[in-house]
């Protein structure tokens, strides 16, 4: 049953120990009763969790999860809050704040490192497929491929982003660094 405004403010205010932290569990409570049920229940469960670490934290996550709890999936979203303890522990409170204000950041890395193709892992294999393209390499020479903010040459080296994500899948993305490595080696060759 969705928590109406009164039940998610004694929530809060337990929670938040608003008697001796002066929050205004009021405003809260007025951007997460309009939010579905789970969503509610989803926020005040890992806000409980916060609290406990500490207040300000919990408070912090609250203002910032409704801005994303539409656009993100759970398992990010849990990710994210437990990334921020991690930091408020090995380094206290402003770099964890820091954390949950940058929510978005936090999203495009956890996208990045779920369908990303990383060039340190793919490396070796995108230098066979470079020597393979010319039939065993370029008469006279080995080209090199290396990491570069985006894809170029300077005739010798291919540089090619560290980490390709653009399209949806691992694979996807992996094709996505050949054809990139593709373009240089043809540059290159003519």
């Amino acid at each position: 049953m969705k928590l109406n405004r009164q039940q998610i403010i004694a929530r809060l205010d337990e929670y938040l120990e608003a008697e001796f932290t002066f929050i205004h569990t009021d405003e809260l409570a007025a951007t997460l009763s309009p939010l579905k049920e789970d969503n509610q229940r989803f926020i005040l469960r890992w806000a409980k969790s916060l609290a406990s670490a500490q207040v300000a934290l919990a408070h912090r996550f609250i203002v910032d999860v409704v801005r994303v709890i539409d656009d993100m999936d759970r398992r990010t979203i849990e990710e994210w809050a437990t990334a921020a303890m991690d930091v408020y522990d090995a380094s206290g409170l402003y770099p964890a704040m820091e954390v949950l204000r940058r929510v978005e950041d936090f999203a495009a890395l956890s996208r990045e490192r779920e369908v990303g193709c990383v060039l340190a892992e793919a490396r070796a294999v995108l230098g066979n497929f470079a020597n393979g393209l010319s039939g065993g390499g370029l008469p006279g020479r080995e080209l090199k491929v290396a990491a570069g903010e985006h894809a170029y040459t300077d005739s010798e080296t291919m540089y090619l982003p560290a980490v390709v994500s653009i399209m949806d899948t691992r694979e996807g993305n992996f094709d996505l660094l050949k054809m990139m490595l593709a373009m240089q080696w043809a540059q290159i060759r003519f």
